[in-house]
């Protein structure tokens, strides 16, 4: 009976019931974005979220264009996602964290770095020796272009890259600081990775450990925006 009813239901309406429920729920959550975001802006300016402050507030008005520009981007990104990816990107929802964080969510968050030392790194990257490792690479760098993880605008210094091999047919691109000499300008506090027996120390009957993919999770986040001309 649920077979027949599922066959009717897609002869009916050109899907099956299950792509049904994932279409409606998408657009519902897309909507529950809009939503959130409206009213993040109308607790933080009044009734007039929607045009900015009056001039006498300058500091209002450019934490308001802020806003705005960086919700609209969030929301050009929840459009165009699907139900099993981000095809358009992804990027904080800045309004929905607590307040201490907004502005580095929405903005990028500030790194502790010398000026003096920021790069200026303009050595093109030498083309690959070989045309299936070549063609790999195009194709991640149209993504993150396509997904606007990297955009256009003032480049002081270039980022070269290296490929590690992901399996078959495919490849990882490193992004390589060290070369370009930016994380010579950078600083990041120290932080202490557990070693395979640390790890065993906590393993006893009963436990369980997961491998987690979490694909382009780092890419949410926006570069501190003085470093971003150098990398």
């Amino acid at each position: 009976m649920v077979l027949h009813r599922a066959h009717a239901f897609s002869e009916k309406f050109g899907l099956d019931p299950l792509t049904a429920i994932r279409k409606g729920a998408l657009q519902r959550w897309q909507r529950n974005v809009y939503v959130s975001l409206r009213g993040f802006l109308l607790t933080k300016y009044s009734t007039f979220w929607f045009s900015p402050p009056s001039s006498d507030h300058e500091a209002l008005r450019r934490e308001w264009r802020s806003d705005v520009e960086a919700g609209r981007d969030c929301l050009h990104r929840a459009a165009g996602a699907t139900w099993w990816d981000w095809d358009a990107g992804s990027r904080l929802f800045f309004w929905r964290l607590p307040r201490a964080a907004q502005g580095w969510a929405r903005d990028g968050f500030l790194i502790c770095h010398q000026p003096s030392l920021l790069p200026q790194y303009r050595t093109r990257q030498p083309p690959k020796q070989c045309e299936g490792v070549q063609s790999q690479v195009l194709k991640k760098l149209e993504k993150f272009r396509d997904r606007r993880y990297i955009s256009a605008g003032t480049a002081v210094s270039l980022t070269p890259y290296f490929t590690v091999s992901k399996g078959e047919g495919d490849v990882r691109l490193v992004f390589d600081g060290t070369r370009s000499g930016l994380n010579s300008a950078l600083w990041a506090p120290p932080f202490v990775l557990p070693t395979l027996t640390s790890l065993l120390r906590c393993v006893e009957p009963g436990t369980w450990m997961a491998d987690l993919d979490i694909g382009e999770m780092f890419y949410n986040y926006c570069l501190d925006p003085a470093i971003q001309p150098h990398c």
